[in-house]
Formats: structure tokens, sequence, C-alpha cells
């Protein structure tokens, strides 16, 4: 009698989550502006910092970099956002999700976690346990400092699906597939660390390109490297707004390689590194996507210490 009374139980907290998940409640109509203007923002950020590689890269010009530490993170987004909220159609404001707030706070503290372990083990591993690969492909690949613009696409990126998802369901997967990639990718820098042996940088007077490379060199360490960490954390940001909305899928996709070659023009991983962060990060994305621990309804079967982290 006792086990009906559970498997009664069981069997109502089941419908009760899927109900959860199939209902449709939106955010307000100035709380899904907020969303939107947010996602518009960081996808404007992005688009900026392109525009400025593009402008260096191949145009050859020069900025000023105080002026463009306000105009690239501040002035140029927050007006595109702006403009794009003002002109947004009603109806898609009013599709916006009524738990997205929760679920870029959520987004917010993975940032932190993951920059944390990041350069924590960038500070204790031993300089001299180290090791250096086999540069002969990297070697003929210039350094330009002009990647530097899109190497840091990767911050952007990272909180972008948290404003695209749409579902309690894709959030849970979200998180769960950065909290595996923080634990894979370091236990791999802590058990084979490998380096990069950085060129140095051009001589003085410094371009903004050779500016902001020597800020990134600056804050991170030179090891780090296997799997590529940026090429990783990009994918799966990539891949989980891919599958909230495909044509916002597409540009996520062209900035996560656009990273990678990145990193190769920066001098900050070997063509290996870049290969295993994208194998890590397709392996870790379909294997949940495989899963039944995040179907509607079947949050239970997910660890305990994992599920509190990621329910909304």
């Amino acid at each position: 009698m006792g086990g009906t009374s559970a498997d009664a139980v069981d069997s109502f907290q089941v419908i009760r989550r899927r109900a959860m998940d199939a209902s449709t409640d939106n955010a307000s109509p100035a709380s899904g502006r907020m969303r939107r203007f947010i996602y518009f923002y960081v996808t404007a950020a992005m688009g900026a910092s392109m525009a400025l590689f593009l402008a260096t890269a191949w145009l050859h010009l020069d900025f000023p970099p105080r002026v463009m530490v306000w105009l690239i993170p501040g002035v140029m987004p927050v007006a595109v956002a702006a403009l794009r909220v003002a002109l947004e159609d009603r109806q898609r404001v009013l599709e916006e999700p009524a738990g997205w707030m929760r679920w870029a706070i959520g987004g917010a503290l993975l940032f932190g976690l993951w920059a944390g372990i990041y350069f924590l083990i960038g500070r204790i591993i031993d300089p001299t346990r180290v090791r250096f690969l086999s540069s002969a492909l990297e070697s003929g690949i210039p350094l330009v400092p002009s990647y530097s613009f899109l190497y840091i696409l990767l911050y952007p990126i990272f909180l972008l699906p948290f404003f695209a998802v749409k579902d309690r369901t894709s959030y849970q997967r979200l998180v769960a597939a950065d909290l595996l990639m923080f634990a894979v990718c370091s236990i791999f820098f802590v058990a084979y660390p490998v380096a990069y042996d950085r060129p140095p940088l051009p001589p003085p007077p410094h371009d903004i390109g050779t500016w902001t490379l020597g800020l990134i060199w600056g804050n991170d360490p030179a090891w780090n490297c296997l799997p590529s960490e940026h090429c990783t954390a990009a994918m799966i940001a990539a891949l989980a707004t891919w599958e909230a909305d495909r044509r916002r899928g597409l540009f996520a996709m062209a900035a996560a390689l656009l990273i990678g070659v990145s990193t190769l023009f920066t001098k900050q991983h070997y063509l290996v590194d870049v290969v295993a962060g994208y194998s890590v990060a397709v392996a870790i994305h379909w294997s949940l996507r495989w899963s039944r621990a995040f179907e509607p309804g079947a949050a239970g079967s997910v660890p305990r210490a994992v599920n509190r982290l990621i329910r909304p």
C-alpha cells in the first residue's frame, strides 16, 4: 500500500512538472522588452567587435583605445538595442518567458564561476610541469593583434543563449552543459597542462589591436591550452542559441568559428586545442540532448546537487 501511494505521488509530480514546462506563462510587456533589449545589446556588442576587427585588420584603421572602450561595449550596442526594441513587434515581446530573469542571473553566476575556476587553475599550475606542443603548422600563421577583437567575442556569446532560450528544459541543459565543460576542461588543464610559447608583441607605439592583445596576454596565463575552453564555451553557447532561434543561431555559430580562428592568430592556442575544444562542446551538447534526464518532468533523474543549481 505504501508503495502504491509513493507511486501515485511520483506520478503526480511528473504530471505537475510537465504542466509547468508546457505552460504558456509569459513575461509582462515591460519585462519582455527588457529581455529583448539585453538580447539585442549582446548581439550588437558582438557585431561592434566584429566591425572593429574589419576596420583594423582589413582597412588598417586605428582608434584611440579610450574612445573604443566607451563605444564598443557601451554607446554603440546600447543605441542599437534601444532602436531594435523600439521597432520590435509587440507580439514578439509578449512571447518572452516569465522566468527569464532568473535564467539571466544563473548565466551571470556561471560566467563568474567559469572565470574563477579558469584563473585559479592558472595560478596553481606549476610552470615547470607545462608542455609545449609541436608548432610546425602554427609557425606559419602570423601574429595579427587585430584578431583579439574576435577573441573577446567569447564574453558576450557566453551570455547570449541565456537571453535566447525559451523554456526551462533548454535552460537546464545549457547550465548542465556549462558545468560539464568546467569539469572536463579543468581536469585536462590540471592533468596535462599545455602552454603556448608566445612571441613578443610588436614594438611600440601600439595600435589598438596590439593594446588589446597586450591586455589579454597580461591577464591570461600562457597555459590552460588543451582543450581550448574559449572554443568549447563558444560552441556550447552557439548550439544552445541555434536550438532556440535558427537565424540567431547562425550568427552565433559564425561567431564561435571566428573565435576559433582568432585563437590561432593571437597565438593563444594550437590547432589541436581548437579542434579538441569544439569536439568537447559537441560531445557535451549531444549527450545532453540524447539524455532523458532533461525531458520535461524528468528533473528528478538529474543528480540532486546539479538539479539544485539548474532549477530556476
